[in-house]
């Protein structure tokens, strides 16, 4: 293993924030490029809000987690939320014209276009989204 972090913090608003220093140092010690490390931004910018939004509704007794390692092909990120949880298949496809002007609806399209890899599962009461990126 390269690298391997494991990170936790409340849910708010500003998650993201919060986490953002963390992916800078991993861009550093993995050699991430600036188009991998782009798209793994974006989608754990996108998994972190819906995680702190809609899974713990931004409860800050509740934590967010992410796990970050890499074997120097792969990079594997998974966020952990305390939320209900979703099921994949209900999660409309936001480029249907009915959903065009929705607010939200992005973020799992978003996730699953930018990564090579994509899932969302249950295990032991929490909510897992997994990305994995090819280095």
């Amino acid at each position: 293993m390269i690298y391997s972090e494991s990170f936790e913090a409340p849910s708010s608003k500003d998650i993201v924030k919060i986490f953002e220093p963390i992916f800078q140092d991993c861009k550093i010690k993995t050699g991430l490029s600036d188009e991998t490390f782009y798209k793994l931004m974006v989608a754990l910018t996108e998994g972190l809000n819906n995680a702190s939004c809609h899974g713990n509704c931004y409860d800050q007794n509740k934590i967010i987690g992410v796990n970050i390692e890499s074997d120097g092909e792969w990079i594997n990120c998974t966020i952990r939320d305390e939320g209900e949880g979703f099921e994949l298949e209900e999660i409309a496809d936001p480029r249907h014209p009915e959903n065009l002007l929705k607010e939200s609806g992005r973020g799992v399209f978003l996730m699953k276009t930018l990564s090579d890899e994509f899932s969302a599962y249950k295990k032991d009461g929490f909510n897992f989204i997994e990305l994995k990126f090819k280095i």
